[in-house]
């Protein structure tokens, strides 16, 4: 951790605080860190977790294709 906030000029005490999710860093910080790790700042600002609709019509694809493997058995919802 020590060397991350000496590559990015930030203390760790306001490293900590990022990482726990209490501040988020300022833009300039934000493209060091991306910098830094190599990454674009998009998987940093944008929300991960697919919205509950995608995930249940995931859910019910896997579910149809499953279905279609065992003899006799439907899944009506896939």
């Amino acid at each position: 951790m020590s060397e991350v906030c000496r590559a990015i000029g930030v203390n760790r005490t306001q490293f900590s605080r990022y990482l726990a999710g209490d501040a988020f860093p300022r833009p300039d910080l934000l493209l060091r860190l991306c910098d830094y790790f190599e990454v674009d700042a998009n998987i940093l600002i944008r929300p991960v977790a697919l919205p509950e609709e995608a995930s249940q019509d995931i859910l019910a694809s896997t579910l149809s294709q499953y279905a279609k493997l065992l003899p006799g058995t439907e899944y009506p919802y896939g």
